[in-house]
């Protein structure tokens, strides 16, 4: 008896170690100056991985543990970046030995016990001496419990590297809008199997398996918690790919009214070159933007509501500077409306917001801030135009 309760009490006291060992790595990592991509990943990784073994000596499963990894999206916009593959790859590499771990599919979602989530974005970093934080990327992610939801860890990383691979994947790169926070940006917002989907759906896009893509999107789309508006720019770029131009363009119909009547906002990629307004030399985005232009158009000869058109500037150039070009971008987005939807300049109006609202905020002026040069969409009562 007496060895039983001894038993009893090492177990506990090296329980409690444990997990006071892991809370001071946390509180040290969490205070952690920004370090080198890899060295970031293995610490990232350690304690994700920790956060786990703690749990099951918590909740023993009794066999080998089943860990899935959804890919990192960009904190920004919602993409997700190739540098996702990287992290995916490291983590990997460093749990294979104790857990079975992979990337996230439908099949590998039903056997697994936790899921590993997270984002990548161009953050402040105010751990630093200068009195203007200066900007790291910053990856965050965490742990859950597949068949709870429950959160068991998370874990954060700065790097120290100006330039991990932000280019979106091909799902992204090729689809006509950006994301914004009152969209449904956030992956996380979504349940693990409407992610699975989208995941295959991103990987079968990126292997050019287009028909395949767009089965997945279906089956996405008919759940509840469907992300509508990444759903129809998927279908709408693979369909674009098999040349099913009428598919395309249905698809981009439903985007647009899912954006304008769901969140008041449309943000499809009308990008702009530095210091211009003509539209950015990507001859594959230069090829549709008569077409957003004419289904936007339509849209709105049809349907109620006012525009409130919005031009952007990247953050480089005078503050007076950006405002004015800003300006004439929206002007400029308003002309080549008015072919399609004749009553625009009634009901709409134009601003500029110069480099106010950036999305990546980099200033360098090329492909990684291209989406600070953009124009946008906001759906108002008409009663609230300027006139």
């Amino acid at each position: 008896m007496i060895c039983v309760r001894q038993l009893f009490c090492f177990t506990c006291l090296i329980l409690m170690i444990s997990v006071m060992s892991s809370c001071a790595m946390l509180t040290s990592w969490q205070n952690q100056k920004p370090i080198r991509f890899r060295a970031a990943m293995t610490y990232l990784a350690d304690d994700l991985l920790e956060d786990i073994r703690i749990d099951q000596l918590l909740h023993p499963k009794g066999e080998m543990v089943r860990i899935v990894i959804e890919p990192f999206s960009d904190a920004h916009t919602g993409d997700v970046p190739r540098v996702s593959r990287d992290i995916e790859a490291m983590l990997i590499a460093l749990g294979k030995k104790a857990f079975i771990i992979t990337r996230m599919t439908s099949e590998n979602l039903e056997r697994a016990d936790y899921m590993i989530r997270g984002r990548i974005g161009l953050e402040p970093y105010k751990g630093g001496k200068t009195a203007a934080p200066e900007k790291y990327y910053h990856v965050t992610a965490s742990v859950v419990k597949t068949k709870t939801g429950k959160s068991v860890g998370h874990s954060s990383a700065w790097i120290a590297d100006k330039k991990p691979d932000m280019t979106p994947i091909s799902f992204y790169k090729d689809s006509p809008v950006y994301l914004k926070d009152s969209q449904d940006q956030d992956r996380t917002a979504i349940s693990a199997e409407t992610a699975a989907l989208l995941t295959e759906a991103e990987t079968a896009y990126g292997k050019r398996e287009y028909k395949k893509a767009i089965a997945l999107l279906n089956r996405a789309l008919k759940r509840k918690d469907g992300p509508l508006i990444r759903i129809y720019g998927g279908l709408y770029s693979a369909n674009r790919k098999l040349g099913r131009q009428d598919r395309a363009i249905a698809a981009f119909d439903k985007l647009l009214a899912v954006s304008v009547e769901k969140y008041n906002i449309l943000t499809v990629k009308f990008l702009f070159n530095v210091n211009s307004v003509e539209f950015w030399n990507d001859p594959a985005l230069r090829e549709q933007y008569k077409i957003w232009l004419e289904r936007i158009g339509v849209y709105f000869k049809t349907h109620r509501g006012c525009l409130q058109i919005l031009g952007h500037c990247s953050r480089s150039g005078t503050e007076t500077y950006n405002k004015e070009l800003s300006h004439e971008r929206a002007v400029g987005i308003q002309a080549r409306l008015r072919p399609y939807f004749p009553d625009v300049l009634r009901r709409s109006e134009t601003v500029g917001r110069g480099f106010r609202e950036t999305i990546v905020g980099t200033g360098t002026d090329d492909w990684r801030d291209a989406i600070d040069r953009r124009v946008e969409f906001h759906i108002i009562d008409c009663k609230a135009l300027s006139r």
